[in-house]
């Protein structure tokens, strides 16, 4: 990129370049982080930091590389409340990581293995027969909701995800399980 394409992205030049740089990288990583992933937006975004940041190096901005561990986890056991909690770390780890990195190459891999472990998380609720209908896949559940329906599903006498079939169909472990399931189909068709 030549220093008149860069100067399309960063008016201002050189002036308050980093500032600026970290401004526009923040506001497309606060999109992000806030947003259930989905590998088509994903990649929309990455390829936006791709040419910031070539604009921002063209420019005569320096990145830096970072190290992050893998947001990998193994998830050994059926029980609901445990693969939630696992989850739950995982993607926090995860969202932390991302607003953290200032490469492109690093967020890329926070986001490619974030999408990993989410569709192993989800594979565990795609247990539903059922038609998926008013379901939005980006509206993400009340965490408070799940977890008080995991604590009356266990009181119930259920713990794994294949009792979910015995609820009935407007519970919220149920709707996130037809979520989840949604969005398995949607992130299979759309790679």
């Amino acid at each position: 990129m030549t220093e008149q394409e860069a100067l399309i992205y960063f008016p201002n030049g050189r002036s308050g370049l980093d500032d600026e740089f970290a401004k526009k990288l923040f506001e497309i990583k606060q999109l992000l982080i806030s947003r259930f992933p989905i590998s088509k937006i994903y990649r929309s975004r990455i390829q936006r930091i791709k040419i910031l940041q070539e604009a921002y190096e063209s420019l005569g901005g320096l990145t830096t590389r970072t190290h992050f561990d893998g947001a990998r986890i193994e998830f050994k056991i059926n029980s609901i409340r445990l693969v939630v909690s696992e989850y739950a770390k995982v993607r926090n780890s995860s969202k932390l990581n991302l607003m953290q990195a200032f490469d492109v190459n690093d967020i890329e891999l926070i986001l490619i293995q974030f999408i990993s472990v989410t569709i192993e998380y989800a594979e565990f609720w795609n247990v539903m027969n059922t038609r998926i209908e008013d379901v939005l896949i980006g509206k993400e559940p009340d965490p408070m909701e799940i977890i008080e329906a995991i604590s009356e599903f266990e009181s119930n006498g259920y713990q794994s995800f294949e009792d979910l079939v015995k609820l009935d169909s407007k519970n919220p472990l149920v709707k996130e399980s037809k979520r989840l399931s949604l969005w398995l189909k949607l992130e299979g068709n759309g790679n």
